[in-house]
């Protein structure tokens, strides 16, 4: 098995990304179920790289030129499917803090009038 440049950066990334998550995890920024899932995420990333032809199936099934076309394709929507989730947790805290900011305020308000 030959492993080319584009695979080594890969598997530094995956690897690094693996350590940090775990680093995060430790300082309690996320829970075990999100650990195991950002790793799940690098794990397979890192088979991805070191195995690319196991995908050669899938790429012929979905008529696909290249197994990196493949990747590619799905790291469109892993991508977008997590923006789309970051942005409905921002709106949620946005709202949040909206109405917080409004009840602190009209609190303050009252104090003054007493």
């Amino acid at each position: 098995m030959e492993i080319n440049g584009l695979q080594l950066i890969s598997l530094a990334f995956s690897i690094f990304m693996a350590y940090f998550a775990y680093v995060e995890y430790r300082r309690k920024q996320f829970s075990l179920a999100g650990l195991c899932f950002w790793i799940c995420i690098f794990a397979g990333v890192m088979a991805a790289a070191l195995f690319p032809n196991t995908f050669l199936p899938f790429t012929r099934l979905l008529n696909i030129a290249r197994v990196f076309d493949l990747f590619t394709i799905v790291g469109f929507f892993f991508l977008i499917t997590v923006t789309f989730i970051n942005f409905l947790h921002i709106n949620r805290l946005n709202i949040k803090i909206s109405k917080m900011v409004q009840s602190k305020a009209l609190e303050d308000e009252e104090k003054k009038k007493s």
